[in-house]
């Protein structure tokens, strides 16, 4: 598992970049099922809005 795949790198050097492969592999329809969530979320702007409710 991923877990196990991070506790495998700490026995090489920090200085060494190392890619550790893994078998999990995002769904094919992950997008479709993304966007078929019900996204109540308020509409995001460039600039910070503030609450201003008491």
């Amino acid at each position: 598992m991923v877990v196990e795949a991070a506790l495998r790198l700490v026995e090489y050097p920090q200085d060494q970049p190392v890619i550790e492969p893994l078998a999990q592999q995002w769904p094919s329809d992950w997008r479709a099922a993304a966007r078929a969530l019900n996204d109540d979320r308020t509409p995001r702007h460039d600039t910070p809005q503030y609450d201003l409710r008491p």
